[in-house]
């Protein structure tokens, strides 16, 4: 089982100072991060806990007031925290760090913390009427309701794309953030963004379309389009309440 908690750090662009509380700071030169730390142990049946999570906070904080942490790269403050955490705890071990840097971006290290997961957001808006040709009125509407209306309707998706790279591919890769914008741009945003998936997208053809066929059209879109690293997921959201997931066949 995984215990997870974010905490608040803030980095220093001009040199890459970590610091733990934006008391006293310059608060133009530092930007404000998310870091989250998942643990995975076994719950302790007194407790309840794997972990008790404010000590994840308290650890983190404590360990910036007295080291000076300098990291230059998103994949530096992921491997500090990686190697600075993965032990802290007796009963539970360090199994994932995510880095949250603004509303559109975060990165992810796993896999023995030597696998880095980046992560981009983008938005667009489409409609669709969800209806199965193969099937009366009558059950349209029982399966679908009020999704299977004539005119059908719209959403305003989230869509984030999940590229994974080795940790010694991770320089490398992050000077090419703008291109995998520019891939995500052509081949799936100006394609599908302000259009009928039903009328106006030939991959979606003979589909209903779904947000789980959706995502997996966008997987196909996309999957031999990435140069550096390999396509790792797809999450579409259909609302605020709602998404769909897909790693590939």
């Amino acid at each position: 089982m995984f215990i997870t908690r974010a905490v608040k750090i803030y980095y220093r662009s001009s040199d890459g100072k970590i610091s733990a509380s934006r008391s006293g700071l310059n608060l133009l030169e530092y930007v404000p991060v998310k870091l989250w730390l998942s643990f995975e142990g076994r719950v302790n049946k007194s407790s309840g806990l794997i972990v008790n999570v404010s000590h994840i906070k308290k650890m983190v904080r404590a360990y910036l007031e007295t080291h000076d942490v300098y990291c230059t790269s998103i994949y530096d403050i992921l491997s500090w925290a990686g190697r600075s955490f993965v032990s802290i705890f007796d009963n539970c071990t360090l199994s994932k760090v995510k880095l949250e840097y603004d509303d559109n971006n975060y990165s992810v290290l796993t896999g023995s913390l030597n696998m880095i997961t980046i992560t981009r957001i983008y938005e667009l808006a489409a409609a669709h009427r969800l209806w199965n040709d193969q099937w009366d009125s009558e059950k349209n509407f029982q399966e679908f309701g009020k999704c299977a209306n004539p005119n059908g309707h719209g959403h305003n998706y989230t869509l984030e794309v999940s590229v994974r790279c080795d940790k010694d591919d991770i320089n490398s890769y992050g000077l090419e953030v703008d291109q995998l914008d520019a891939l995500v741009e052509m081949h799936v945003i100006d394609k599908l963004d302000h259009k009928n998936l039903c009328l106006d997208i030939p991959e979606m053809k003979g589909m209903v379309p779904t947000v789980e066929n959706m995502v997996v059209v966008v997987w196909e879109m996309l999957e031999d389009k990435i140069i550096n690293g390999k396509l790792s997921n797809l999450r579409i959201w259909e609302t605020q309440n709602t998404y769909a997931d897909y790693s590939g066949s």
